[in-house]
């Protein structure tokens, strides 16, 4: 045998000296391994923390939707019948949907974070009059 031969033979002979060492790391890899995965499934089972807000966040969407479809409605019948809608009318409506767009996307990122909106947080939107400051009125 001669130099690149030898080389090789000597790797496998340290690899195969090598292999009763790896047992024990191996066997605590895996425990790890199992130990992640034990915790995975028991968080799956447990209920999702912010379900009851969610619910709520989604059902507020759908009464703000519901208004801006209503008003907007109103406003391309007042633009059919000649008569321009005020420009109030048409910033509430605006605002109402920026809300609702804002509102529907941080449902998916952070459903207790506050949203501002043009000046209102989450928690104003759902009250309008919890404190003072930029209100949407109707």
């Amino acid at each position: 045998m001669t130099g690149p031969t030898i080389g090789v033979v000597r790797q496998m002979e340290n690899h195969a000296a090598d292999v009763p060492g790896l047992a024990p790391r191996v066997r605590q890899e895996r425990a790890a391994a199992e130990q992640v995965a034990a915790d995975g499934r028991a968080a799956l089972r447990r209920p999702f923390k912010y379900a009851a807000e969610l619910v709520a966040a989604r059902e507020k969407v759908r009464e703000i939707n519901t208004i801006v479809a209503g008003r907007r409605a109103a406003q391309v019948r007042a633009s059919v019948d000649g008569s321009e809608p005020s420009p109030a009318l048409t910033e509430r409506i605006s605002a109402l949907h920026d809300a609702a767009n804002d509102l529907t996307a941080s449902m998916t990122t952070n459903s207790s974070a506050a949203i501002p909106v043009h000046g209102l947080t989450h928690s104003r939107v759902q009250g309008m009059s919890e404190s003072p400051g930029p209100q949407v009125t109707l």
